[in-house]
């Protein structure tokens, strides 16, 4: 049987590859939503903004009631809302509801998003936490890779709206499992947050930076580099999807990767500023050597993939190093923050691609904005 601690992580690792799912079968489905719906370029940002949005506004909420009844309620809540939304676009026959269900996605992966990583936080020492954080990220690798593997087939068989009530059902049995799984620890709940404290800390909002700005990243790469290959530079549709599930893949493994190696060394802050640095270079190069051919743009695929997701085991378990006392709100400020930059980099990058025509400088303004973060990144004491 397993013990708590496996329980848990398998929980955290189930609801993470249901938030994964969730964000890339809507992203996979885009360009048939758009033709549906008669969507523009910065209609399909405002999209991916509605699922950020709840980010901003519940954030701070959810910390502090993860501090106060613990995680797991909240994790199964997010479960049922994040089945709900789907179930919503499913049935949707407007652009307006097809916003609202994805709003609602947005405010079910809010709720388990910090709570599903405390989920271990509280459970493993501080020199195993990043391999144990990396196993629940990758879980959303995971997710956007059986997306990409198993949407395109269901959509040819079941249509869009068939492949929304699937995510439907998923959502319902992953909170069914979670429920059986999870267990509240003694360490969830904590005593009143000094959130002066937390937000004083600098050592804190370099990290936050670190996400923020690989996540946009990430967000824009999913949301915008097919449609890149498949508008600006006539790729097939069927061989532009390649692309992302040679990046999701490459984040699994890296994920798991560089979780294992920053638990070996003490300045994890290295394995977060290292990797951007690198992503900003590559993200700089990207438009203009993609769609040149498949074998350049697996390889760029792969390095976005990679890059983005090694910093992220060690970015998830400095908050709980960097504020012992206080770590739901630690992570809170950084997922708040997330959802500030990811709600704005698509608006941003799809209002400058219909502004110019071209998806290439809107390529550039994210990679000097990943420069910047590593630059910060460096100065990560921890």
């Amino acid at each position: 049987m397993l013990t708590v601690k496996g329980r848990n992580l398998l929980a955290g690792m189930l609801v993470r590859t249901l938030f994964g799912y969730s964000v890339f079968d809507f992203i996979l489905l885009s360009i048939t939503l758009q033709t549906v719906f008669s969507i523009t370029e910065i209609g399909i940002g405002a999209l991916m903004a509605a699922y950020w949005v709840p980010a901003i506004i519940l954030q701070f909420i959810v910390g502090y009631y993860a501090d106060k009844i613990g995680f797991k309620k909240l994790v199964v809540a997010g479960t049922l809302t994040v089945a709900l939304g789907s179930l919503i676009i499913s049935q949707a026959f407007t652009f307006e509801i097809v916003l609202l269900g994805r709003f609602t996605t947005g405010v079910g992966a809010i709720l388990f998003w910090t709570p599903g990583v405390v989920i271990v936080s509280n459970l493993y020492p501080k020199e195993r936490l990043s391999l144990a954080t990396s196993l629940i990220v990758l879980s959303y690798g995971i997710g956007t890779l059986a997306a990409l593997l198993t949407v395109p087939v269901q959509e040819s068989i079941l249509g869009w709206r068939g492949i929304f009530f699937l995510t439907f059902i998923y959502g319902l049995i992953v909170a069914i499992i979670v429920q059986i799984l999870t267990t509240d620890t003694p360490g969830s709940s904590h005593k009143p947050v000094n959130s002066v404290r937390v937000f004083k800390n600098k050592e804190l909002f370099k990290i936050a930076i670190a996400q923020c700005l690989s996540m946009a990243a990430w967000t824009v790469f999913l949301t915008f580099f097919t449609r890149t290959l498949i508008f600006e530079k006539n790729v097939n549709p069927n061989i532009a999807n390649l692309t992302v599930i040679v990046a999701s893949l490459a984040g699994i493994i890296f994920a798991l990767l560089g979780g294992y190696f920053s638990d070996k060394k003490s300045r994890k802050g290295l394995w977060i500023a290292v990797p951007l640095t690198l992503l900003s270079l590559t993200l700089g190069i990207l438009p203009f050597s993609a769609g040149i051919n498949l074998i350049s743009d697996l390889f760029l695929s792969w390095f976005v993939g990679a890059l983005v997701w090694i910093p992220q085991g060690p970015i998830w378990a400095l908050p709980k190093i960097v504020e012992p006392d206080y770590p739901n709100t630690a992570m809170t400020l950084l997922v708040c923050l997330t959802g500030v930059t990811v709600t704005v980099f698509p608006l941003l990058f799809g209002g400058l691609t219909d502004l110019t025509g071209s998806f290439s400088y809107s390529y550039i303004m994210i990679a000097l904005s990943v420069c910047l973060a590593a630059v910060i990144s460096y100065r990560i004491r921890h």
